[in-house]
């Protein structure tokens, strides 16, 4: 077995996930023989849902990055829902919505979206864009931002979504990880002679470590995203080339 999967692993990955799946099945057909009131398991695939109506949904990078946070949050308040590569371009693609992980996504918000969208059902307080702190990262987020800013706008207007600030470097003493932000403070913990990790991935780094940056409310910074007064340049940017060409030959 380990020989022909080896050999192809593509049939590999679908078979863990239609064991995945199917768990998750098993989870929803307890939950509505019990309380059908909890949220701890749901009908989706991706997501791993908390009990609050008032919690917050962590979006992430990778299942790695999703099932360190699922063992460092609160289950009662923090929802994952891990994102499997980069998503398509809201701007460039006429059916994001039959992408299997931006459907499932926003019905799991709860919302829906054009004309069907109601912000009183959202099911989370706060949606949190949690990616590495790379330009890969930095890419995902803005895909997630763009698919948020078209489809369900309001979502951000009204103040619900939030990017989570993540570190590439960190002092990682034996009982000491602390974030660098900044150049001078990567620079005097260097000078220091400190330990330093530098966080390749949000799914390299264990529970403890993630918990700093994103559930731990006393130490996380969130970063809330405003809509423009203007979407029209965000959207040329991702679609058109000349347009591209032409906001970055201008600069900041």
């Amino acid at each position: 077995m380990e020989t022909y999967f080896n050999s192809n692993p593509d049939i590999l990955e679908q078979l863990l996930e239609q064991f995945q799946e199917y768990r998750h099945r098993l989870d929803y057909k307890k939950l509505k023989a019990g309380n059908s009131n909890k949220r701890a398991f749901t009908k989706f695939t991706k997501l791993r849902d908390c009990t609050s109506n008032k919690g917050e949904l962590f979006i992430c990078e990778g299942d790695s990055a999703g099932g360190g946070l699922i063992e460092c949050r609160n289950p009662k308040l923090h929802a994952v829902f891990p994102l499997k590569g980069k998503i398509p371009c809201a701007a460039a693609s006429k059916d994001i919505l039959k992408n299997k992980e931006i459907s499932e996504l926003i019905r799991a918000i709860g919302t829906g979206v054009g004309t069907s969208f109601d912000i009183s059902k959202l099911r989370y307080e706060k949606i949190v864009c949690c990616t590495d702190a790379d330009a890969d990262g930095d890419h995902i987020a803005a895909l997630l931002i763009l698919a948020f800013a078209l489809l369900v706008p309001e979502i951000i207007k009204q103040g619900h979504f939030y990017v989570a600030k993540t570190p590439l470097y960190a002092i990682n003493d034996k009982k000491t990880f602390l974030p660098l932000w900044t150049e001078e403070e990567l620079t005097k913990a260097k000078a220091e002679n400190r330990r330093i990790l530098r966080c390749k991935g949000l799914g390299e780094l264990n529970p403890n470590q993630l918990q700093t940056f994103t559930t731990n409310e006393k130490t996380r910074s969130l970063i809330n995203v405003q809509f423009p007064d203007d979407l029209t340049p965000i959207i040329k940017l991702f679609t058109d080339v000349e347009s591209k060409r032409a906001l970055l030959m201008e600069g900041p």
